[in-house]
This record gives C-alpha cells, structure tokens and sequence, in this order.
C-alpha cells in the first residue's frame, strides 16, 4: 500500500468513526439514560410484593415480532414504556414471592448491578492473558463451587451462558475423554432417567452422537435412580459387547427437584 493509498484509508476510518461515535451518548445523555433506568428498577422491586408470579396475556397485543424496526430512533421514555409493559409485564416473573416453580430462579438487585458493570466495561473472560482479572474472578468461584460440592483439587470448570450449553460442554468433554470414535458411537451407551433434562439428549445429538445407546434406568420412589438396576445395566451391557460410556445424574431434577 503507497502513501496515498494509507492517507485515503486513514480519512475513510476517521470518517467511519464519527459516524459510529454517534451511537454513544454523551456524559449529559448517558446520566440521564441511567436515572431513568435507576427509576424504573426501583419501581420495580418496591412493586415486587404485589407483582404476581404470572400474568396472562392475549397473544396479538404482545405478537410484536414482526414489526418493522424504524430506521429512526424513538425517544428513551417511549422505550422505556415498552420494556416495562410490552417485555417484562407479561408472562412468567420469576422475582415475584408468588414464584415456586419452572427452571429460572429469582435474581438479586446486588447480581444485577454486577451484571450492569460486567455489560458497562465489556472484558473478554475467555483468555487469561487479554483479562487476568475476569478469568482469575471466574476460576476463583468455580473452585469455590467445586468445594462446596466435594470435588477434590484436580477439579475445574467455567461458568457456562446456561444449562443446556454446561450438558453440551460435558458430554464432549466425557466423549473425548473417553477417546470414543466414530465407530464406536453405536455401541456406546448412556445411562440416565425419565427425570433427566432433555437438553441432554439434544447435546448427545449436536454433539454427534445420536446412534448411542441411551439406558434408562428405573427410579424409586423419590424419583433417584436405583444404583443397583445401574450396575446390573452396565454389567448387562459389557457382556453383551457394548462400551458402558457416560451415567448422566442430575443434582436437582426440573420436575421434582431431586437428585
């Protein structure tokens, strides 16, 4: 690239820049924007005690998927508006005292103030040396948990979006662990319940391996599997040429809670 083909580059990435520092808001405009939000989040716990857990709704007034998104923006009130009763106000609350059942649980104003300043500074958790601060925070409450759980100190993880991606993320982590091969995943089997997710069952698809075996083992009476069907499964299953691979157990089951 000559000289004069760098100085048109440098105009055009100044020229692009401007235009993109139009998005961001002022200080003057980012305090404003911020109060408004503080306003509504207060309004909205000091409500928490009278919200109920779910609030129906009729599907055409909050169908807004396909409309047009206007080229110019509305005003920060308006949207404001339509967060508070277009987004939050129908369906399940799961901040609300009245709320006991369904997967998500309640969330803290201390965990969402976290979250605000976690969106605000934008560091990229994924590599120790772009943010040693943010993966050392991740690493510290993961050991954290490991701890409360028994796990000894070769024990590890990360903190997953969900989960459905912590399954998937498990099962190729066993998959490759176990150094399993194409041509053993139809002779590979899992070992799981009726109460088990299936979120799990889709990860073993994405993951490759639909043609494995999938065992349910029967349950008792607190809906726990019985240990000893396992092992008769497994033993079953070794006889017979099969490669016993993976037993899903679920510490906290979505129907019963159990484990």
């Amino acid at each position: 690239m000559n000289q004069e083909s760098t100085i048109q580059m440098r105009k055009k990435l100044i020229s692009l820049a401007k235009k993109a520092g139009a998005l961001q808001p002022d200080s003057q405009e980012r305090l404003r924007l911020e109060a408004m939000a503080t306003e509504y989040a207060e309004r909205f716990f000091d409500s928490l005690p009278h919200q109920k857990a779910y609030s129906a709704f009729d599907t055409k007034d909050f169908n807004f998927k396909n409309d047009t998104i206007p080229e110019e923006g509305q005003s920060p009130s308006q949207l404001f508006k339509d967060v508070e009763n277009r987004v939050v106000r129908p369906g399940l609350n799961t901040v609300s005292g009245r709320h006991f059942g369904y997967i998500p649980g309640g969330g803290l104003a201390s965990s969402a103030i976290g979250d605000y300043l976690a969106a605000v500074t934008n560091r990229y958790a994924g590599v120790y040396s772009i943010s040693p601060g943010a993966v050392s925070l991740e690493t510290r409450l993961v050991n954290w948990m490991c701890g409360l759980m028994g796990y000894g100190a070769s024990s590890g993880g990360y903190l997953a979006s969900g989960g459905s991606i912590a399954n998937f993320t498990a099962i190729v982590t066993a998959r490759d662990t176990a150094g399993l091969k194409a041509a053993d995943y139809s002779k590979a089997v899992v070992y799981l319940t009726r109460q088990t997710h299936h979120c799990v069952d889709r990860a073993l698809n994405m993951a490759g391996l639909r043609e494995c075996a999938r065992r349910y083992i029967i349950m008792d009476d607190q809906f726990r599997m019985k240990s000893d069907e396992l092992e008769t499964a497994i033993r079953q299953d070794r006889k017979n040429g099969l490669i016993p691979w993976l037993i899903v157990g679920s510490a906290g089951s979505t129907d019963t809670g159990v484990c």
